[in-house]
């Protein structure tokens, strides 16, 4: 396998072309010079096309390459996990069209071997818009305007409880408790528990929060009770576009700031104030979402877990750092999760470092 490498120097507004031969790609290699943290683009079988058959499944969104030879490959930093080895593989054809999928782009051609990130949906999307949405010239994708993005998060279809749903059981809620959560969050958050369901046997036995924007129930995250060890702590509706919501939206709405966390558990910590990505990225539709939410130019905090801080975080404050609202970045202490701490100890964490760079928020 022959590889050249090719690290622009950060002083170069306007790259040079990489050694050796010209990409088969050129705009896609470019564009993914322009990723923020990739760490320089290795180019893998240069000059090599990709060849493969087309499978066709039983049913809808079943059909995939089943590629004999990936050929010319774009290597990267994964920008979803601490992979510093180039170990996101992009293949020459990504975001070409498939005309077997009626010209969709082709997002499946690309593969994080450090902790296999691209399995899940949402960092599929996110890494479609990190390499296409930045560009200024080249590919023409598609892109849906802030009015279709808010049309399309409000229109998003209601959608019911997953199976057969009671009040929390005591140990649920003795659970909650252990972790500082009481009867009022239950209350606040709709908080149900699933005893059994048929079409969707993962979520029996979890706390199942529901997903509610626009006053409507759209969708729902169940929360395992323990650590997890039996399986993940979160299981989200299947398809359920999380790329298209912020939970807990509509009680942060319009208040004088509001709060970006990953997850609901960490919401429940601050409820007045917060919103879940329901992950470690920000889309562009959430970035309208909560530009429309907040359009006085109240101020964003940026609360997401210490581990991220460094990474997503700052991705996060790249893209929306142009809007008028002040963008705070909050570092939890090493270890500590937004809902690892008490209300009071969040809340003064967030005001005291927001006040330190000249962001004083009304409470």
């Amino acid at each position: 396998m022959s590889i050249y490498v090719f690290r622009p120097s950060s002083s170069s507004s306007q790259a040079a072309d990489p050694p050796g031969p010209r990409p088969l790609c050129f705009s896609l290699y470019q564009y993914l010079r322009k990723v923020p943290k990739n760490g320089g683009v290795i180019i893998a079988n240069p000059g090599e096309t990709m060849t493969g058959t087309y499978a066709y499944g039983p049913a809808a969104g079943q059909h995939r390459w089943l590629i004999a030879n990936w050929g010319e490959t774009y290597r990267i930093n994964c920008p979803f996990c601490s992979d510093t080895r180039h170990r996101l593989w992009i293949n020459h054809r990504y975001g070409q069209p498939d005309a077997a999928m009626g010209g969709q782009p082709m997002k499946a051609l690309a593969i994080c071997f450090n902790e296999d990130c691209l399995k899940d949906y949402d960092n599929r999307e996110q890494l479609f818009e990190w390499i296409f949405e930045i560009r200024r010239r080249g590919y023409e994708v598609p892109r849906i305007s802030e009015a279709g993005v808010t049309q399309a998060a409000t229109c998003l279809a209601p959608c019911t409880w997953p199976g057969d749903m009671c009040p929390l059981p005591d140990f649920a809620l003795s659970y909650l408790a252990q972790r500082g959560f009481y009867a009022d969050t239950v209350q606040r958050f709709d908080l149900r528990f699933c005893v059994r369901s048929a079409e969707f046997p993962s979520a029996a036995g979890r706390i199942i929060a529901p997903i509610v924007m626009h006053g409507t129930m759209i969708g729902w995250q169940g929360r395992s009770i323990g650590d997890g060890t039996y399986g993940p702590k979160y299981y989200t509706k299947p398809q359920f576009p999380k790329r298209m919501a912020l939970y807990n939206l509509d009680a942060a709405r319009g208040r004088s700031f509001g709060v970006v966390f990953e997850g609901i558990t960490d919401v429940w910590r601050l409820p007045g104030y917060g919103m879940a990505l329901l992950g470690k990225t920000m889309s562009l539709q959430q970035q309208v979402l909560l530009r429309e939410a907040f359009p006085e130019a109240q101020p964003i905090i940026l609360c997401l877990d210490p581990e991220t801080w460094d990474n997503c975080a700052m991705k996060i404050h790249e893209m929306i750092q142009g809007w008028p609202n002040p963008i705070v970045r909050v570092k939890l202490p090493d270890g500590c999760d937004p809902a690892d701490m008490d209300h009071a100890s969040l809340l003064n964490a967030i005001l005291t470092q927001s006040a330190a760079v000249g962001v004083p928020l009304p409470v």
